[in-house]
């Protein structure tokens, strides 16, 4: 094993969403390798530990003690990832670098967390809706049921929200759905794509359903915060109130938004776990 090169890591989920997270303080792995090197080679679920993300502890600004940077499974680094930011709050507690009340920065500036129990609270700053952003736009086309009105907006991220009263198409459809409208030339940057249902009655009473494409994963995942929180923009938008509780295959997020002409502040909540700790070979 003399001279094989390694970066020891921590396995973390949020609903899910899960991400590999690794301590590169003074540079100590980015030194060694290129992070979207790194993202590629352990995110792979076949060759390496298996994720959709890979989240970065690096030295903070000044202002802040800690960075997060965080790079998708395909190499690419994303400005925010709700679910992430959460993982990696967790993370800092955990590994007793922060208190359970903290701020750190992210690709968006600075976030605020706060960890409770198995609960991990993220609070955004303003977040811009973004040039093109829209609300409730009917939307049709092969393979959209009737009735579906489409939003699109950043949160961090560019997201499109694509809401029906019931997706009642199979998974293979889904991902069909999400791969052409992740590139739609509407969305200049390419979008996430979320697929969004109410439950338990079309009044939103019984909360919402979402399922999420992943540009940078570019498949669905079983969660996304970014993505909770830009349904929450949506809804609100369309009538709905706030906070709302978004149900994914992976679990929930109960999003509080406060919009403003221009933009909204969000406040992000859910269970984020560790789920494993080990060492990984370059």
């Amino acid at each position: 094993m003399e001279g094989l090169r390694f970066v020891e890591f921590f396995k973390v989920h949020g609903n899910g969403n899960d991400f590999v997270f690794v301590d590169d303080l003074g540079g100590r792995v980015s030194s060694l390798v290129a992070p979207s090197e790194l993202a590629v080679k352990v995110c792979h679920r076949r060759k390496g530990i298996g994720a959709d993300g890979v989240l970065l502890l690096q030295d903070g600004d000044g202002e802040v003690q800690f960075r997060m940077r965080i790079f998708n499974s395909d190499g690419t680094e994303a400005d925010m990832c709700g679910n992430g930011a959460r993982c990696f709050a967790r993370m800092l507690d955990r590994l007793g670098l922060e208190d359970p009340k903290m701020r750190f920065l992210a690709g968006v500036g600075v976030v605020e967390a706060q960890v409770d129990g198995s609960l991990v609270s993220l609070k955004m700053g303003f977040c811009p809706f973004g040039d093109g952003a829209f609300f409730g736009v009917p939307e049709s086309g092969e393979g959209v049921p009737d009735g579906v009105v489409m939003s699109y907006l950043h949160v961090g991220v560019p997201h499109a929200v694509l809401f029906a009263r019931s997706w009642d198409i199979g998974e293979e459809e889904l991902k069909v759905l999400g791969r052409r409208y992740r590139h739609d030339g509407r969305f200049p940057r390419g979008a996430n794509v979320t697929f969004l249902m109410p439950l338990g009655g079309v009044d939103g009473s019984g909360g919402f359903f979402a399922r999420t494409y992943e540009r940078g994963v570019e498949d669905l995942t079983l969660s996304c915060g970014t993505g909770a929180c830009a349904c929450a923009a949506a809804l609100l938008r369309m009538g709905f109130g706030s906070p709302v509780r978004i149900e994914s295959p992976g679990g929930f997020n109960v999003v509080e938004v406060e919009a403003e002409p221009h933009g909204a502040r969000y406040v992000l909540t859910g269970p984020a776990e560790v789920s494993a700790r080990g060492v990984f070979y370059l």
